[in-house]
């Protein structure tokens, strides 16, 4: 995950204020769920499915999944996902569900993203030993403080306990570990708050599903043999500065290397770095300690 700024997107027409198609639907729901009572089929709401919503949400989030990061278009349709689940609630560490969910924010701007098949529904998978159920689904824990009435006037006292990419910053609280070549999805706290609300996205996200690691895995192998790369350059560029050779025959050998050492690194940013690339959350930290590691060698040449 990394952080997202709605504001960079217009609001898409179709939920955008007063007599939009998502306003008037609400309405209709509000009369719905007047007479509502549980057990009954949650009403049918179908405007956060518009196509100016989904362009949106691909816009803004660079047609990746909001939550894993990976790219969904040349393989499966993007869904439209609810951070807050609309239609019904799974309840926390019992059977059953609270119903209906946050049914008046089914279109409304601010609780829609752009979500995988994976990271969205409930899906078994196949990990060494065993299959596993992932998937966040109807999940939305909250922090045990939190006024658990789930209603329009509590969300004020609600604690959420999954990170919303456009709310916060995942980078300020999700690291990976390697573990045996393998980048492993972990909270950068030990404890409080932000360690149960990385955990809890792990988990529901699915974030350490096995098909996810392992594609991580091939972003983070790639990066590391761009990385010695550029380091047997710096390496040979040592060797010449340390050379006791006149400075215009010095320069005429630094000047290649300096440039293959800009090429390789743009390479890097392009392919890595940017944010319209795939898992860019685990490149920038992989890149960032790099650079921390050698310091002054790599810094020059990045600031150049």
């Amino acid at each position: 995950m990394i952080f997202r700024d709605r504001a960079s997107v217009a609001i898409p027409a179709s939920c955008n204020g007063q007599g939009s198609e998502a306003e008037l639907e609400l309405q209709e729901a509000i009369t719905y769920y007047q007479t509502y009572k549980v057990g009954q089929k949650s009403f049918s709401f179908k405007v956060y499915k518009n196509d100016d919503i989904k362009d949106a949400l691909e816009t803004l989030f660079e047609k990746k999944c909001a939550y894993c990061e990976s790219e969904y278009s040349h393989i499966q349709p993007m869904e439209v996902e609810h951070y807050r689940p609309k239609g019904r609630i799974k309840k926390e560490n019992i059977t059953g569900y609270i119903s209906p969910g946050y049914w008046w924010l089914a279109a409304d701007w601010d609780n829609l993203l752009p979500s995988c098949i994976d990271c969205n529904r409930k899906r078994q998978h196949k990990t060494k030993n065993a299959q596993v159920t992932l998937g966040k689904a109807d999940h939305f824990p909250l922090h045990p403080d939190s006024n658990d009435s789930r209603t329009e006037a509590s969300l004020v006292n609600e604690t959420p306990l999954l990170i919303n990419p456009c709310n916060e910053d995942p980078s300020q609280k999700l690291i990976f570990a390697n573990i045996n070549d393998k980048p492993i999805a972990i909270s950068l706290s030990k404890n409080g708050l932000s360690k149960l609300q990385v955990d809890s996205s792990i988990k529901y996200y699915g974030l350490n599903r096995p098909n996810l690691i392992e594609a991580r895995a091939k972003t983070h192998k790639a990066l590391l043999r761009s990385l010695m790369d550029i380091e047997e350059d710096l390496k040979l560029k040592e060797t010449v500065v340390s050379q006791n050779i006149h400075r215009a025959a010095k320069d005429a050998i630094l000047d290649p290397i300096e440039n293959r050492l800009r090429g390789k690194l743009k390479y890097i940013k392009d392919n890595f770095l940017d944010t319209s690339n795939p898992y860019s959350l685990l490149s920038n930290k992989m890149f960032n300690y790099w650079v921390e590691t050698l310091k002054s060698n790599v810094i020059q040449v990045v600031n150049k």
